[in-house]
């Protein structure tokens, strides 16, 4: 249905949203990249892990993302 562009290296992870409006991604090149479903827009690159991103999964309510990376690191995002 669509693809989505933006990532510099290989993706390792996805997740949608509860209520399936947004999609998270988390790639090699250490971003998770927020995306709106509806359109395919890149909302936001979210910086901050210092190996590959490589989990993801967003709170009950959509109001947080939580990645997992290479660097031993977890990192909560406000995304609201």
């Amino acid at each position: 249905i669509r693809t989505l562009q933006g990532h510099e290296d290989a993706v390792h992870a996805v997740a949608f949203s509860t209520d399936g409006s947004l999609l998270a991604s988390a790639g090699r090149d250490k971003l998770v990249k927020l995306w709106r479903v509806v359109d395919g827009e890149q909302l936001a690159s979210l910086e901050g892990h210092y190996d590959e991103a490589r989990s993801l999964a967003f709170s009950p309510q959509g109001r947080m993302l939580v990645s997992g990376g290479a660097d031993g690191y977890i990192k909560v995002w406000s995304i609201l």
